[in-house]
Parts: C-alpha cells; structure tokens; sequence
C-alpha cells in the first residue's frame, strides 16, 4: 500500500474533525468519505471529456455521467448547498444498480456541520475546499479512502459508536489465509460487506474477477461501494446488495469461490425461517435465538462453491465449544460435511467494539482429509496506544504456519479426526494446542560452581578486610578504638 506524504496525512487529520462537536459523527463520515468519493468520480468524467471521449462511451466505461453544470469544478468554484445536492441527487437515477442512490444516505442538513443553516453553509464550503486540496496522485486515492475510514472508525470508536471497520491486520489474516489455497479466484463475497475492507484486502492477495456483498447498513454500504471504485475496481467486476443477509438473502442460489466476512458478534436474530429455506435446512438444530454466529455460517456455507469453495470468518471463541444445538450443528459440520478446516486464535484486545479474544475459522468443502488444523497466535500481538496491534511480520508468521500447516510447539497442532471426535466436536484451542511454557530445567553442576565461586570471592574479600583492619591498628596503636570501629562496622552491615 501506497504511503501518504506527510502533508496529504495531515490534511486527513484535519479533515476528519467535525465541524460541530455537537452533531452525529456519523453524519459528517458520510458527508466527507461521500465527498471524497464524489471528487473521484466527477474529476474522471471531466478527465475522460478533456480526453475528447464520446459522453456515451464514457459513460459505458464509468458507469455513469454528469450534467454539464453538475461538475467537480463548478461545485468548486460555487460551493453551495443547493448545486451540491443536486449531484448527489443526480445519483439516484443513475440506471446502474451499482451507482443508482449511490450518495443517499449523505444529509446536507445534518446538524454534523452546524445548529443554523447559515452555519452548515459556511462549514459546507470549508469541507469542499478541504477535500479540493488534498494532494491526491492516481495511486493514491485507495490509500486516502483507508486512511479516512480508520480515522473515522478510531474516533467513532472512542465515542462507543457501533463498529463498522475492520483492522487491516486483521483484513490481512483473513485474506492470507484463503490466498494460501488459490493465485485466483472467479468470485468474492462478503455477506456483512461493511466499508468492503476484507473483499479489498483478499483482491490485494489474488486476482478476483467478480466482488460481491451485502451490507445492512445504507450508509456503511454507500462508504464500501466508494471503497471499492476509490481502490480501482471496475463497477463492471462489483455487485452490492442492501438488507439484512439473514432475512433477506440478495445472493439467492448464487456460489462463490471464496467468501471472507467478520460478521456482528453474538448478536440476536428471529431464527425463524422457513422451513424449507435451503441455508438452514441441512442442519437439525437452528442457532438460538441469542447468538447469530453459526446462522452466519450456515449461510455462507450454503453460498461456497461446491467445488472446493473456502471461507475465512473472525468470530468468537464461544462457536467453538458452546453446546446444545451449537454443538449439534459444529458436529455436523464436521463429522457429515468435513467442512471445518482450521482454527486460529488472535490476540485479544485486537478488534474495534470488543476487548475479548476473537478467532478465524477457516471453512472448506471437497476436502480431501479430515484432519484439522489449530492455532493459538493469541501471544503474538504487540501492546499499541489504545489496542493489540499485529505487525506484518507477525501477520505473515500466522499465514505462513497455516500455510505450512504442520505442528508447532506452543504454537499450533494438527489434530486427526478421531482426536476432535474424542473431545466430542468441542474445537476449543486449548484442548489441543499447549501454551505453557515451562521453566528451563535447573543445572545443578552449574549452579554449584557458580555458588562455590561466589564462595571463594567472599573469603577473599574478608581476608583483605582483615589484613586492612591489622594494618589500621597498627597505625591507631590503640586496641580500644580498634574495638570501637569493628563495632561501627558492623552496625553499618
């Protein structure tokens, strides 16, 4: 990834700071990341007519076009409320379904700018020059968006707004681990798509032809559908839906090569669907009613290519041994399906919203053993200001003992079959891989060496004192205050 200049990184500093401390941070995300996306876009149309290219086969290749009074340089030059709204409303009737309401949930009336409309007014037109000046290269525009969305998702963070990014480590891991099965795939898919992060970091590992997602969020949609065209991928090669994937699953019976997701932790969901909705079906038990997780993987199983699909999903560490009909499914999924490729624990204190301990569960079918493989890596972060931190290195150490996948003392274990069977489908980690370390064993020839030696040195010191001490009353010729100072000496020790 690109490194900002240091005045570009300042410039993002400033820009992320609201201008009305008492508005919704989210709003003012959305105002500036859908700015920023709105520059990007509108200055490539203007680019392609400067270039002398037919406004329709521009428009073919972007995916959409602009009014001639609708651009990023009229909006400059009269920065007002009304001519920027009506491009963002412009959006709305694109005819392609990846830019039609594109900019929708940006509120220009947000009280993120201001109490007054004279107040959002002036605030407005200072965050337009603010984004006009970044010093933006072509290459760089993906770096921006990252960049932007973590400042966002730190500060919405400190203020407990619900979390809507994952950390690129984390992104990392996730990516590395389903790219250390294939150099290319035809489809992605994330189900809880968030800003797009973790579709973007396994396109940074691999070539992918086709990313597709679902988020439940319009607003965090709108920032992952920017993410995707700010990082350089083709509209042409991204299909995104909007809804809740339990409920209303946009995919239908679509199947993807890979799939990669950090879903919502342990939340609530009806678990009430129909009885013969295929994603749930093949499974006994339904996941209760408190704790989605396992309803997340059963439907990204159900969309994993049959042909050898893999997923890669952070979740926590209770999917692995809670019981009941969680229990009854994880077996399932085991002992019938022989999906359950590999588990591997993280650090705590390592994601936004939560300090507890998360895991990556690795997914595959048409696998051709029935071994799984287990990691604890929950010792390899590294302390950061506020949070755990993974460093690349320590990144590319996970990836590379799962690609390895051999055992690791303290580290990690490939356990067979009939070892997870034993300890009856429970995957906990610390059923299989020990962490303790032991004291070194004591040497007990050096040891007493080192005391005989420590032993010698003392009685050489005493006899130097004592020659000291022989030649001090020599000199005093009185053996009363001789007396007199061995006592102080010995008050003093």
């Amino acid at each position: 990834m690109e490194q900002l200049e240091q005045g570009l990184d300042q410039q993002l500093r400033e820009l992320v700071k609201m201008p009305n401390p008492q508005g919704k941070i989210a709003d003012y995300r959305n105002l500036v990341v859908g700015l920023v996306g709105l520059r990007f876009l509108a200055q490539r149309w203007e680019r392609g007519l400067a270039q002398h290219v037919a406004p329709a086969t521009l428009t073919r290749q972007l995916g959409f076009s602009l009014p001639a009074d609708q651009t990023w340089t009229a909006l400059v030059a009269q920065p007002e409320t009304t001519r920027l709204f009506q491009m963002l409303a412009h959006f709305a009737t694109e005819p392609e379904p990846f830019f039609k309401d594109l900019f929708k949930p940006v509120n220009l009336q947000s009280k993120c700018l201001g109490s007054t409309a004279t107040a959002r007014q002036t605030a407005l037109r200072a965050v337009i020059a603010q984004v006009d000046d970044l010093a933006v290269s072509a290459t760089a525009w993906g770096t921006v968006a990252d960049q932007l969305i973590a400042r966002f998702a730190w500060v919405m963070q400190k203020q407990r707004e619900a979390p809507f990014y994952t950390p690129q480590a984390i992104s990392a891991v996730l990516a590395g681990v389903i790219g250390a099965h294939t150099t290319a795939l035809d489809s992605v898919y994330d189900p809880t798509m968030g800003t797009a992060s973790l579709l973007l970091a396994l396109g940074h590992q691999v070539a992918v032809d086709r990313y597709v997602g679902q988020e439940v969020d319009e607003a965090v949609a709108m920032i992952g559908r920017l993410n995707l065209l700010l990082h350089g991928v083709s509209y042409q090669q991204c299909t995104t839906y909007l809804g809740d994937v339990l409920t209303a699953d946009q995919a239908g019976t679509q199947q993807f090569s890979a799939i990669i997701a950090n879903p919502p932790y342990s939340v609530h969901w009806a678990a009430n669907p129909a009885a013969d909705d295929p994603r749930f079906a093949a499974y006994d038990k339904l996941p209760p009613k408190s704790k989605a997780d396992l309803a997340f993987i059963e439907q990204m199983v159900y969309h994993l290519d049959d042909a050898g699909g893999v997923m890669a999903v952070a979740l926590p560490h209770g999917v692995l041994f809670r019981q009941a009909a969680e229990g009854a499914i994880r077996r399932t999924m085991i002992e019938r399906d022989n999906l359950i490729d590999a588990v591997i624990g993280l650090p705590a204190n390592l994601f936004p919203g939560t300090t507890l301990p998360m895991m990556v569960l690795v997914l595959k079918k048409h696998r051709t053993t029935r071994d799984i493989f287990f990691m604890d890596a929950s010792k390899l972060g590294s302390k950061g200001k506020n949070q755990t931190v993974l460093t690349a290195e320590q990144v590319e150490r996970i990836v590379t003992t799962y690609r390895q996948r051999v055992d690791v003392p303290n580290l990690a274990h490939v356990a067979s079959a009939a070892e997870v069977a034993a300890n009856q489908y429970n995957l906990n980690i610390p059923r299989y891989v020990d962490t303790y370390v032991g004291e070194p064993p004591v040497d007990l020839k050096q040891v007493t060496q080192e005391l005989q030696a420590t032993q010698a040195d003392l009685t050489r010191t005493q006899q130097a004192f004592n020659q000291m001490l022989g030649e001090l009353a020599d000199k005093l010729g009185d053996p009363q205050k001789l007396a007199d100072l061995q006592q102080l000496l010995k008050k003093r020790d």
